[in-house]
């Protein structure tokens, strides 16, 4: 199902638009490659950015249920997404239920996260802030095994952190360079860093990985039908399956 919805691809130039703040809100979008984000602007001018989007996240599912997009998207870097029709959601919910609770989870886990940098961005100084939100990067990589071992790719400039965090791109600047300065962390090629005192850095800012914090022991044990005929019926009467007519297939 998911590889259906990925048939369409877009390619996104970095800093290319995909969906402006007011636009409808008919499509949503698979990340295959690249980072995208989510922002807003202020009456000052100031941007404000909301969410990034990894690979295989999709964006839009916070503006579901609403007729317009509450944030412009556009793309942090070269980047490729696949755009599907927001009516085909409801396939998923009814005919695949562990998959729709996978999507309700991460949702919800998304808005701990947004509510853990507002605290931060509301009680902590420049350094904790950047330190916060390159763990969070961390947290959300290592759900895709793109993070081991304390390595964190950083696909955002500068200026793009300071808007997420509430920081001018020199404070960012600043804080990184201390983080380095005392061996904290350290720079690696391709927009790299390696958490060299991540445990440390977790104790400082009180740091919760929220997705590994997961529980999806609620989701209902995949049954059906289909799979129970396939799991229990020999392969030849599989076939004969679809010369059954409704009565004696119920």
């Amino acid at each position: 199902m998911l590889e259906r919805f990925e048939q369409e691809r877009r390619r996104l130039a970095a800093g290319e638009t995909l969906r402006r703040e007011g636009d409808r809100v008919d499509r949503l979008f698979v990340v295959r490659s690249g980072v995208c984000y989510s922002h807003s602007t202020q009456r000052d001018g100031k941007r404000q950015l909301a969410q990034v989007y990894l690979p295989g996240d999709v964006i839009g599912m916070s503006d579901v249920v609403f007729a317009r997009s509450r944030f412009s998207v556009a793309a942090a870097g070269r980047s490729v997404v696949c755009p599907f029709p927001k009516t085909a959601l409801d396939e998923i919910f009814v005919g695949a239920p562990r998959l729709a609770a996978l999507l309700f989870s991460l949702g919800m886990a998304a808005n701990a996260v947004l509510a853990d940098r507002m605290r931060v961005v509301a009680r902590m100084g420049a350094r904790q802030r950047v330190v916060h939100f390159l763990l969070e990067l961390w947290s959300r990589q290592r759900v895709g095994g793109r993070a081991e071992h304390g390595l964190v790719s950083v696909p955002l400039t500068q200026q793009l952190i300071g808007d997420a965090i509430g920081l001018s791109n020199v404070y960012v600047n600043r804080a990184l360079g201390e983080l380095r300065r005392e061996g904290s962390i350290q720079r690696l090629s391709g927009r790299r860093l390696q958490l060299l005192q991540r445990e440390a850095m977790q104790r400082e800012v009180e740091f919760v990985d929220r997705y590994a914090a997961l529980d999806l022991s609620w989701f209902a044990p995949q049954q059906g039908m289909w799979n129970d005929v396939f799991n229990t019926v020999p392969l030849p009467r599989r076939i004969q399956m679809i010369e059954f007519d409704s009565d004696e297939a119920a």
